[in-house]
């Protein structure tokens, strides 16, 4: 029973915000895409860059300026550097919202505790439903609903 006020209040919510939810997901998922393949071009285009640098020096030793090279091949290593720490970024910045996303569902379960146990009644459980929504922001408010959906559905399992 609870399950369903809970799911009918973030419902309410969803349906308020329901065009910006979507138009977040679309862009967030174009822009996602469009950096993965610049990233991408970038760091073929490097690798390229450096191999054939390498090969130009082993063949015209004599030729080649000393100090413009040291340069051209610190600017490809420091792409690729970028490259990987772009990476590394992308995993912590994921794994701080997974953890954003556990504390809010920690929260939404305790106050159905509360609510279950007659701690707290059901226009309190909205009022602190609303200020958990208020707080979370687009992709946060999607990604919340469809954990707490899927929670809920499941049995919590």
């Amino acid at each position: 029973m609870n399950n369903n006020k809970l799911i009918k209040a973030l419902n309410k919510k969803v349906q308020n915000d329901n065009l910006k939810l979507k138009l977040c997901k679309i862009s967030d998922a174009l822009i996602s895409a469009l950096i993965a393949v610049i990233n991408i071009s970038i760091i073929t285009i490097a690798i390229i860059t450096l191999v054939k640098l390498i090969n130009y020096r082993n063949i015209h030793k004599n030729e080649v300026d000393n100090s413009s090279f040291v340069i051209l091949v610190v600017l490809t290593v420091l792409i690729l550097t970028s490259f990987f720490i772009t990476i590394v970024l992308a995993i912590y910045k994921h794994n701080t919202r997974q953890n954003e996303y556990k504390k809010i569902y920690n929260t939404l379960r305790y106050l159905e505790v509360k609510y279950d146990s007659g701690e707290i009644d059901e226009n309190q459980l909205n009022k602190y439903v609303n200020q958990l929504w208020e707080k979370a922001n687009s992709k946060t408010k999607i990604v919340i609903t469809q954990i707490i959906k899927d929670q809920i559905t499941s049995g919590g399992k």
